[in-house]
């Protein structure tokens, strides 16, 4: 969504953009073998300059990846990468996690393209310290992270917290921090006038290790959330679902708590419109979409003191932090919610205007194009000494 969503934005300043991306659904695919496809899926408003094309690879779904839908898509998309550099002068390329898309900055260096690399959560060494896979990965590929890292035009990090861990790896990494962007139109407040008799927390998240949502469900069962009534829906879908459900039933919420399943956007936006709290409790988080449509949708906000989480959320003035792990904790912050409805307010109305502030789409495309134009004006400079 955060790529779609810079791209239409890039394209209505009036930019012209290529987007090379992979098709979920194994190796189903239309137009010249090989060559990936176009979609003809682009808004009107991008008049014609935005092109978005597909290559095949072994991704199950658009929210789950990993190590070999990674690689087939990186090998399908090497051969249609060096067509386009062949075909078309473009001012910079613009690589979208370090690994595994990094892998075919060589190809950009090759033609002598600047290149910008976003850092976005996954692809930073012990980023997922819950994924042993994904940890013996990095462990592997620590000199080519290294090497993209140090060999791209500009290094992005999608948070402070996440730039700083990639120091970890890379001491001397030079970055800057670009946050996400949200649709403020589409994800907006509710216009209720009045609290609710019953609360309803919700949460949307990747059912991953990492979200934290067995913690979640345990703070339900506490004695004060009970007593309260309080309900939780859980927006989201993943190889977890099952385990999530005998959880649910085990701990004698199954009443409480709805899993809705995979949402479109639109009714993302309608379940946070209806909800009172928005409650997260990862144990790494770069501060992606979920909190953020949050802070839009004017929703006072429980979540976790880890990853790009505090730069947003303030304890005590925009929401409630607790340490990660803790669902005891976890339960305490949605009681003093619950039981506080002017603080609910209060804080859902410093989110709304932090969202329309700061992260707008617009703002975030203004960051990337001024990062673009220092790599052209450098790129310049260095032609113009040689």
């Amino acid at each position: 969504m955060a790529t779609a969503a810079i791209a239409q934005a890039l394209t209505e300043a009036g930019i012209a953009v290529d987007v090379l991306t992979a098709r979920a659904g194994g190796w189903r695919r239309r137009g010249v073998a090989g060559q990936g496809e176009v979609t003809a899926e682009v808004p009107a408003e991008c008049g014609g300059r935005l092109r978005i094309m597909r290559v095949p690879s072994l991704r199950r779904g658009i929210h789950e990846a990993g190590i070999i839908a990674a690689l087939t898509y990186v090998l399908f998309a090497s051969p249609r990468l060096h067509h386009l550099l062949r075909r078309q002068r473009y001012d910079a390329v613009h690589l979208f996690f370090s690994l595994p898309t990094g892998l075919l900055l060589s190809q950009v260096r090759r033609v002598g393209t600047p290149s910008v690399v976003s850092l976005r959560g996954s692809d930073v060494p012990g980023y997922d310290t819950s994924n042993p896979q994904l940890q013996r990965i990095h462990k592997a590929m620590l000199p080519v992270t290294r090497w993209i890292w140090r060999h791209a035009g500009h290094v992005v990090a999608l948070s402070d917290s996440l730039g700083r861990l990639a120091r970890a790896t890379d001491p001397n990494l030079r970055y800057s921090v670009i946050h996400n962007g949200v649709d403020t139109q589409l994800f907006r407040p509710s216009e209720r006038s009045s609290p609710p008799q019953n609360l309803t927390c919700i949460s949307v998240a990747r059912f991953v290790d990492r979200k934290g949502l067995p913690d979640l469900l345990r703070a339900m069962q506490e004695p004060a959330l009970r007593l309260g009534a309080m309900r939780l829906e859980i927006v989201g879908s993943g190889t977890q679902e099952g385990d999530l459900r005998k959880l649910t039933s085990s701990l004698g919420i199954a009443e409480r708590v709805t899993f809705l399943g995979s949402l479109d956007r639109e009714s993302v936006a309608e379940r946070l419109r209806r909800a009172d709290i928005f409650v997260l409790a990862p144990s790494s988080e770069a501060f992606g979409n979920a909190f953020a449509e949050a802070l839009a949708s004017g929703l006072p906000i429980v979540g976790t003191k880890v990853g790009g989480i505090p730069e947003f959320i303030e304890d005590g003035v925009n929401g409630l932090l607790v340490p990660s792990g803790d669902p005891q904790r976890l339960a305490g912050a949605l009681q003093t919610l619950a039981s506080d409805p002017q603080r609910r307010l209060d804080m859902g109305s410093r989110n709304r205007e932090k969202a329309l502030t700061q992260l707008s789409w617009d703002r975030v495309a203004a960051c990337y194009m001024d990062v673009y134009q220092q790599l052209v004006e450098k790129k310049d400079d260095d032609s113009h000494r040689d």
